[in-house]
């Protein structure tokens, strides 16, 4: 039995222990609660106790990652990891935590990796889990941490099984946020379209990339025709593309050269030792760049350093191919997958701390965030309203031909208005700004959005409403109309707390345009919003 073979053996066996070991602990914190209950840390009642807390689990973190060997770590999270998100659905609900827990554990086991020799590691799977369950741990007191600076919790008790939420309040927020990030995948504004051309149609997807780094126009496509891949014209987006579909394509053959053709269709990891990629089909593009590219999907010291205080769990999505010792390396056959659309994803979002590569900004404008708009116009239109974007010339785009609003003292808009939607029947408007937010991944982001949603409006959002409330109202057309603003947001509404604004995400607003009696009822009894 060669290198690889032990590996790949070893690999199916710490997958294997850890899925027996997780499956059957209930008490998935009972270790934590332990080392918590030692220092006086299991009821926490302070922003400083809570900081405490994920300190004393963090280093046990770290004392539980020195001990790992990345040579069998790595390969077991990993294969673990696949079958957890993309196999085993009862495990991925009964414990949510792990998932993120595991990739976690493969970032800080990867910090045992070093040439031309690691550190002496133990190679014990129990230590792993250990490590694992560490994790776990900490993650979810950082979580609450983050969650109580910026939600102002009360008290909280760390029990074996997870946090109990003393408030009603606070366990209303925390249902909240469970319900948010269990909708995390369906939020990213540019899967569908993935989904839809790139592995609808991977194959023409594929030539198309290679004809756009050739020099093709991408608007010039069919493949792309509709979707934001038409108006990227970055060469370092399309080329890291190509490099993740010719790491996907090179581990699946060696997979099927090594397990047969049916291997292809079903999960697990690839070990090698070369990288397999072919520069077939973009010999006019520099060598050089080419294999910058190339190093922008592998793990490298410098970039490693560089996110190991941020989310550890997107470090294996962002690049999905990893050395675990001196000349051999890792990937994962549905994290590549999962790679490419996070790549897709952040390039099109800026996501801070995640990617390489940014696209131009009109590209969300066009294609996430005005179809959202969209969508709510299309919500509108469905519940009997004429409605659409009021733009600073003070046209109002219905249709096919734009209306001329024309305020009754000539005043000027103060900024284009998302979707105005009118009911003339009911004497019925509403004024929307719709938002795109940053899943908020970090204390920093979280912060920024509840404050851009909620009372301390720090972009203004409530703020520059009441400006375009108030404008409208000396609109003759919409005369003696009811006026209600709105903030319509594709996620985390909840965040918005006690804001001046309500702020609904499209389900609520649909609910609303069910009801229009109990809407303009609620309307003219709360605050002067009639045109005069």
């Amino acid at each position: 039995m060669d290198k690889l073979d032990q590996l790949y053996q070893r690999a199916e066996e710490t997958s294997a222990h850890l899925f027996r070991t997780f499956q059957s602990d209930e008490d998935f914190l009972d270790d934590a609660v332990v080392a918590l209950d030692a220092e006086g840390l299991t009821t926490l009642s302070s922003q400083a106790q809570r900081e405490a807390a994920v300190a004393l689990c963090f280093a046990r973190v770290r004392e539980a990652a020195a001990g790992v060997d990345p040579r069998h770590a790595i390969p077991g999270l990993a294969l673990a990891t696949e079958r957890y998100y993309y196999g085993d659905e009862e495990l991925t609900q009964s414990l949510p935590m792990l998932g993120t827990a595991m990739k976690s554990a493969i970032a800080l086991a990867w910090n045992n990796v070093r040439s031309p020799s690691p550190p002496v590691c133990v190679c014990d799977d129990a230590g792993l889990c250990k490590l694992v369950k560490a994790i776990a741990a900490w993650e979810l007191l950082n979580l609450h941490a983050d969650q109580a600076h910026v939600f102002g919790f009360g008290t909280s008790v760390v029990h074996a099984g997870g946090l109990e939420m003393l408030s009603d309040r606070d366990l209303g927020l925390i249902h909240a946020w469970q319900r948010y990030t269990q909708g995390r995948g369906t939020n990213q504004r540019t899967l569908a379209q993935s989904q839809q051309v790139v592995w609808g149609r991977f194959q023409e997807f594929q030539r198309a990339v290679i004809e756009v780094l050739r020099g093709a126009s991408p608007r010039s496509m069919p493949v792309f025709r509709g979707t934001l891949f038409e108006a990227i014209g970055s060469l370092d987006f399309w080329l890291g593309l190509y490099v993740r579909f010719m790491l996907l394509q090179g581990v699946l053959r060696m997979r099927i050269a090594r397990e047969g053709a049916q291997a292809a269709a079903s999960l697990g990891i690839t070990l090698f030792r070369e990288f397999p990629l072919a520069f077939e089909g973009i010999e006019n593009i520099p060598r050089d760049k080419v294999e910058a590219v190339v190093h922008n999907v592998f793990w490298r010291r410098p970039w490693y350093e560089s996110r190991i205080d941020g989310p550890l769990a997107n470090m294996w999505p962002e690049r999905p191919a990893i050395r675990i010792d001196e000349d051999t390396f890792c990937v994962g056959i549905a994290n590549v997958m999962d790679s490419v659309n996070n790549f897709i994803e952040s390039a099109v979002m800026a996501s801070q701390g995640f990617g390489d590569v940014k696209v131009d900004p009109v590209v969300f404008q066009t294609y996430v965030s005005r179809r959202f708009e969209d969508e709510v116009c299309a919500l509108f239109r469905k519940a009997g309203f004429t409605a659409g974007s009021l733009t600073t010339r003070h046209a109002w785009h219905t249709g096919d031909d734009p209306e001329p609003i024309d305020h009754a003292h000539r005043a000027r808009i103060p900024g284009e208005i998302d979707v105005v939607a009118w009911h003339p029947e009911r004497r019925l408007l509403l004024v929307c700004e719709c938002k795109v937010l940053v899943s908020p991944a970090s204390r920093r982001v979280l912060t920024n959005v509840w404050s851009k949603l909620g009372p301390d409006d720090s972009k203004g959002f409530h703020r520059n409403l009441d400006a375009k409330l108030e404008w409208i109202r000396g609109v003759s057309r919409f005369g003696d109309a009811t006026v209600i603003g709105l903030l319509v947001v594709d996620q985390g509404a909840f965040l918005a707390g006690d804001a001046q604004h309500r702020v609904v995400e499209l389900a609520e607003l649909e609910a609303m345009l069910g009801n229009l009696d109990q809407l303009s009822t609620r309307a003219a009894g709360s605050a002067p919003t009639r045109t005069g």
